[in-house]
């Protein structure tokens, strides 16, 4: 540990949320930042017409196959490349455009993820199932666990493109916030946000919503956040380009370079994960036997998710099918043990 005195200006590269409605030229906005300079990975090709055009000189990520892509795996190749020697010197911003899609494809790759799991379990009991008769309720059935993992890859993500020491501009569909009513009517309120993992806007240091008014025929941009004091939140700037940031990089042209926030995985719920579901304050030799029946129980459930034969074969050795109705504590215990051992399948 070490405690260090904030003394001095720090040149940082720009981390930018920009969103807005379709074609109102977020994706020209992005590729103005800095011509030659740019890389982009294009999720949905919305930088095609731009290829090639007077004052557009930018760069696109492509997979093996060179096809852009959408590719979670793919992402985070270019930010390891942006990362190294050469992206530092080849590359001064980075767009991905759009982040929408990116926790998109993040959620369909779960499902996909449970699918197979369905159909893993289903054929260790020599049951037939159709994924096809699934309901849409059924389609996004995702349970806590579900979604504390889709965040931590999508938390992850975001840190290492903060510590990117390109500009990051992410491009985000817009979308209208609504409210729920106590007698379940859903009204609009007239405000919108980005479409994305709502926790988007602490990974960035500016939000800017572009706007497209179509009566008068002008754009503007709205300051939805920032951390500069050269950019007022809710200011409004007509015809904007990626120019608005100019003053917010003038005012660090002589700082110091920023160090980045570390991202050094502790793994403080391993034990929870993959070693033991025992909690501290639970000891087996002094439980009673209404204490094992408790334990037990929610063990149970733990274990259903993590491999559910192993749970069969130690419910079976128990001769019981209900944690509650063993009488025998030594039983009990002995079952505790079983299901303590079971591990995640790597």
């Amino acid at each position: 540990m070490a405690v260090k005195h904030a003394s001095a200006i720090r040149k940082k590269p720009l981390k930018i949320l920009l969103y807005g409605d379709a074609g109102v030229g977020k994706t020209h906005f992005a590729l103005q930042a800095t011509p030659g300079k740019t890389l982009i990975f294009d999720a949905e090709s919305g930088a095609d017409l731009f290829e090639g055009r007077k004052g557009f000189e930018f760069d696109y990520w492509t997979d093996d196959d060179g096809l852009k892509t959408a590719s979670i795996k793919e992402l985070d190749k270019a930010i390891d490349y942006l990362s190294t020697d050469e992206g530092r010197k080849t590359y001064l911003t980075f767009v991905v455009d759009p982040i929408s899609d990116i926790w998109d494809n993040i959620q369909a790759q779960r499902l996909e993820y449970k699918d197979e799991k369905l159909v893993e379990n289903a054929k260790k009991y020599h049951k037939q199932i159709n994924l096809d008769n699934r309901n849409e309720t059924d389609l996004e059935n995702f349970n806590q666990r579900d979604w504390g993992d889709m965040k931590r890859v999508y938390k992850n993500m975001m840190l290492k493109l903060k510590n990117l020491p390109q500009n990051v501009i992410l491009i985000a569909r817009e979308k209208e916030i609504s409210e729920t009513k106590p007698d379940g009517s859903i009204i609009r309120t007239g405000e919108y946000t980005f479409e994305a993992e709502k926790n988007t806007k602490f990974a960035v240091d500016f939000m800017v919503r572009l706007v497209f008014n179509e009566k008068k025929k002008e754009r503007y941009a709205v300051i939805a956040k920032t951390r500069s004091s050269e950019l007022s939140k809710g200011e409004v700037i007509n015809d904007p380009t990626f120019a608005l940031f100019n003053d917010v990089v003038n005012s660090m042209s002589k700082g110091r370079e920023t160090t980045g926030i570390s991202d050094k995985n502790e793994n403080i719920f391993i034990d929870n994960d993959h070693q033991s579901t025992q909690s501290s304050e639970f000891n087996l030799e002094t439980a009673t036997l209404d204490d094992l029946h408790k334990e037990l129980f929610e063990l149970c459930k733990q274990k259903a998710t993590v491999d559910h034969d192993a749970l069969e074969t130690a419910l079976k050795e128990a001769k019981t099918r209900n944690p509650y109705k063993i009488e025998d504590i030594n039983v009990a215990k002995e079952l505790y043990k079983k299901l303590i051992e079971i591990k995640e399948d790597k």
